[in-house]
């Protein structure tokens, strides 16, 4: 099995995902590092949200296979990510943070941790998603005051 410095230059070499092929190979690659099930490898995983360029299918995919990852794990490098990345990406920031919501053990571990993320990036998701729905009020309340 490559090594992940080979496969990231190899997701580099196929990242016009407008064309066929290119996408392709991304996915491929894309497999190969998510078979190595590395915690390492989150940082290199959310890189590829920094904006909101629409490959949905493909981006969807890929953010379904984090949840491989442990609860742990998952919610961390959410937080972490939120530190370094640009703020052209809430859409998808948004679907990370509604995984996090629907799972108990996931809420529980971002109340935890959740002074890892910069609190005004994180009262903007918060905004986003009570502006989409009611369902979350309540625990971004709770959320919040923990800030």
């Amino acid at each position: 099995m490559k090594n992940v410095d080979v496969l990231r230059k190899e997701l580099d070499l196929y990242k016009d995902l407008s064309c066929d092929e290119e996408a392709r190979h991304f996915i491929e690659t894309w497999d190969k590092i998510i078979s190595l099930r590395d915690v390492s490898t989150i940082p290199l995983i959310l890189d590829y949200f920094k904006d909101e360029t629409d490959y949905s299918w493909i981006f969807e995919s890929i953010r379904k296979d984090l949840e491989i990852f442990s609860d742990e794990d998952y919610v961390l490098g959410i937080l972490k990510f939120l530190r370094v990345n640009s703020k052209d990406n809430k859409d998808w920031m948004k679907s990370f943070f509604y995984t996090i919501l629907n799972s108990e053990e996931c809420t529980r571990i971002l109340m935890k941790n959740i002074a890892v993320a910069p609190k005004d990036r994180l009262n903007e998701i918060f905004d986003l998603i009570t502006t989409d729905s009611d369902q979350y009020v309540s625990i971004i309340d709770t959320l919040k005051k923990a800030l």
